[in-house]
């Protein structure tokens, strides 16, 4: 009786914990129409050229103090908005000529939030 009880309670943890991976890795498949919706700079055309990114790229560092960025993820496929890393734990979102558009702090962003969570 007491094995079919560890089994039961053991076969429910796992199960509650594949349904909220499964849930977060099936709402994060549409990361990008989430940004599209909530953030219209989103869904601009992507500019690929070298000199429009080397511009952007100068723009963002010129938005911070010295040694804060860690990185800047140039825009992905679909998505015309450049993601940057900085070192005190926060991140924001950059448009192509690189304005600031948004800055948050370790998982404030509903997107990160649920990357979080999946992991």
């Amino acid at each position: 009786m007491t094995l079919k009880k560890i089994h039961r309670w053991i076969g429910l943890a796992l199960s509650i914990f594949l349904f909220v991976i499964g849930l977060t890795g099936t709402l994060l498949i549409w990361k990008k129409e989430y940004l599209w919706l909530t953030m219209p700079e989103a869904r601009n055309v992507i500019e690929n050229d070298a000199v429009s990114i080397a511009q952007a790229i100068e723009s963002i560092e010129n938005s911070y103090e010295k040694d804060l960025i860690s990185l800047i993820a140039l825009h992905s496929e679909g998505l015309s908005l450049h993601k940057v890393f900085l070192s005190d734990k926060s991140y924001a979102w950059h448009n192509q000529k690189g304005e600031k558009l948004q800055q948050w702090r370790g998982n404030e962003r509903v997107e990160d939030w649920l990357l979080d969570l999946h992991h």
